[in-house]
């Protein structure tokens, strides 16, 4: 086992593995995190107040181990997953756990009143689109709330209102796959980089242009990542040009108008003032009130005008999606559209004495709601230093020559691999901690502290939809969280060893999976596949951290280390029992085929046998990550030339009064 640490230790060394772990969270998630805002607020304002979540490998410090498998797709696969909260659930009475597995939940609402206080909560993140039948679901023992709308909210919101998003993102060649299976949580997302236009359209390669020299693969793929990356600057600051062209002439028209609706504003709230109501006619307040609703209407116009050939027409360009905001500008337009129908009938007909009552009112609202807290004068002007703000930092873009130049180190990393996927997983914040999960709490363990417990326990779990047994009403407690706030916990010892641990996993465990040989009794809804997830590697290392003192991970002791996390392996799939790590009443091997829980304990002998034998079958794997660390240094100094393009993001906030 010590040739074999040694090999890791030297390719993918504790510190340069740590620093990688560190730099690809936060790279990723503030880019992705402000896309999803983005897009998410043509759906709603009223979301939860809990951001984008980045769960998986990429916080544990085991994105590597994809490397090692060997399915090419995956291999040469970058993955993330997310989570994105949309709805707080605040209490646990309406949540039935599923007897034949606890980690599972249907929520039975048979009370009207329990409808409705449900529809009330998902209306305020769905809107219309959450009508009744959609939300709930009628069986035979009573009426559940369904589960796939949690994903059809954002399936709905964003592939099929913009069915073409992520196609050439960034103006890149590449196709997006866009998938949403009922027995999976989460929308799947692969982008696929594509090798000319031709492929585009559906063409292929000639027959045999795959064959080449790896040294002819390899200059080729450069070549093709520094044509992609200079097309796709020059378009990317071609787009940036003339939206500064609109900021400024923005800038110019909204200034006018603002100055001009403060002094309407200003002479309406003189002419309603007590002093001078019984001097000033009627008839001119309404024509002054008249020409302010107006006023405001034009604004609304070249505010939302200004969006469409600014932050929609770059979220459209970059990521092909179908962003329109004319929902919101009607919305916005329709309470002074009544003011202005109302005050133009009354301006033109002053006849009808009995309408005098009427006016006054209706002025008196006017005045009331929107001229004395200066509701509209404030939302503009907001909206107008937030414009002012994009114009600075897109002119700072133009006046950075380096944005546009790509390391070569980075075109190297882009150009390794042909797929990115992404896992989005649309959930329910639970913000309790699950009863099923009470013994987690409580149990006896050497690592983390009590105090470390007790404020992951605050954070509450989450809900998502899964099929389990009836995929419409299917829920899943999810405790990423919770995983989350462990492995960023662990020391960089413990990281280094999971990674390898994961790395023997994908090489040599996972491709069990696909082997046909199992038991034919075993029904294709109880495929080897769920039994052999990473998951399962995942709750092997959570299990075997609480167990011991976290001064037991070093260096120094990795060798050990990991021959007890290949044990606990081995011994899971021997007895067929390994629980689940937060609710310890469910065995995740549940129902394992004979012959797969044989291959599982034959190939963990054979590593521990005689680790040396595979050294030379991980060569090339661990020979990979040198790309990634030699990106490294490029990489946080490209981050930080590109302060001003993650400000640009920053501003993409739907204008709302």
């Amino acid at each position: 086992m010590d040739q074999l640490i040694r090999q890791f230790a030297e390719k993918t060394p504790v510190h340069l593995l740590d620093e990688h772990r560190r730099q690809t969270h936060k790279n990723l998630h503030d880019p992705i995190n402000t896309l999803l805002q983005s897009i998410r607020y043509a759906q709603s304002e009223n979301l939860s107040s809990e951001g984008l979540i980045v769960t998986g490998s990429m916080v544990e410090g085991a994105s590597f181990a994809r490397l090692f498998s060997p399915d090419s797709k995956t291999s040469g696969e970058i993955e993330a997953d997310f989570m994105i909260p949309l709805v707080e659930w605040y209490a646990e009475e309406f949540l039935m756990y599923v007897d034949s597995n606890k980690v599972f939940v249907h929520i039975l609402v048979d009370s009207s009143i329990q409808r409705e206080s449900i529809l009330s909560q998902v209306r305020l993140c769905w809107g219309e689109y959450a009508t009744e039948d959609k939300v709930f679901c009628q069986k035979e023992d009573g009426i559940y709330m369904s589960s796939q709308e949690v994903k059809n909210v954002l399936k709905e919101g964003i592939f099929r209102q913009s069915p073409n998003v992520l196609n050439n993102y960034g103006f890149r060649p590449c196709i997006a796959d866009k998938n949403c299976e009922a027995e999976s949580a989460s929308l799947a997302v692969q982008i696929d980089e594509v090798i000319d236009d031709e492929m585009v359209a559906g063409t292929t390669k000639p027959c045999g242009s795959e064959i080449t020299s790896s040294t002819t693969e390899s200059a080729n793929s450069a070549s093709r990542e520094a044509r992609i990356i200079v097309n796709a600057n020059d378009r990317i600051f071609k787009l940036i040009k003339e939206m500064v062209a609109c900021c400024e002439n923005f800038e110019i028209r909204i200034a006018e108008m603002l100055t001009h609706l403060q002094t309407v504003q200003d002479e309406l709230m003189d002419m309603r003032s007590e002093e001078l109501s019984d001097s000033v006619s009627i008839q001119r307040q309404v024509s002054k009130a008249l020409e302010w609703a107006m006023i405001c209407v034009d604004i609304t116009d070249l505010i939302f005008d200004t969006r469409k050939s600014t932050v929609c027409h770059w979220l459209n360009e970059c990521f092909s999606t179908n962003i329109q905001e004319e929902t919101q500008r009607e919305k916005l337009k329709q309470k002074l559209k009544i003011y202005i129908d109302q005050l133009t009938v009354w301006e033109d007909d002053f006849s009808d004495g009995s309408l005098a009552a009427a006016i006054c009112q209706l002025l008196s609202d006017i005045e009331r709601e929107d001229v004395i807290p200066k509701l509209f004068l404030v939302g503009f002007r907001e909206f107008a230093r937030q414009q002012a703000v994009l114009s600075k930092n897109l002119k700072c873009m133009i006046a950075k020559p380096e944005l546009s130049q790509i390391p070569e180190p980075l075109q190297q990393l882009a150009g390794s691999s042909s797929r990115t996927s992404y896992d989005i997983v649309p959930c329910f914040k639970l913000l309790f901690w699950p009863s099923v999960a009470a013994e987690w709490k409580t149990r006896s363990r050497m690592w983390p502290d009590q105090l470390v417990i007790d404020n992951i326990v605050g954070k509450g779990s989450h809900l998502v939809g899964k099929a389990f047994c009836h995929e419409d009403i299917d829920w899943r407690l999810s405790f990423s969280v919770a995983e989350i706030e462990l492995a960023t916990r662990w020391s960089p010892a413990q990281h280094f060893v999971y990674f390898i641990f994961k790395s023997l996993f994908y090489k040599f465990i996972k491709p069990l999976s696909s082997d046909n040989t199992a038991d034919a009794s075993v029904s294709p809804k109880m495929s080897s596949k769920k039994y052999v997830a990473s998951y399962l590697a995942k709750t092997i290392m959570m299990w075997t951290s609480e167990s011991v003192d976290q001064s037991w991970w070093t260096e120094d002791n990795a060798a050990e280390c990991l021959t007890v996390l290949l044990l606990a392996m081995q011994s899971a799939f021997e007895c067929r029992t390994l629980d689940h790590y937060f609710v310890s009443s469910v065995n995740l091997l549940e129902g394992l085929p004979d012959v797969l829980a044989s291959r599982v304990v034959d190939t963990i002998n054979s590593i521990l046998a005689d680790p040396a034998a595979i050294v030379d079958q991980l060569k090339a794997p661990l020979e990979k990550t040198e790309f990634y660390f030699n990106a490294m240094s490029a990489q946080n100094e490209y981050a930080k030339n590109c302060e001003d393009y993650a400000k640009l993001f920053s501003e993409l906030n739907a204008f709302s009064i």
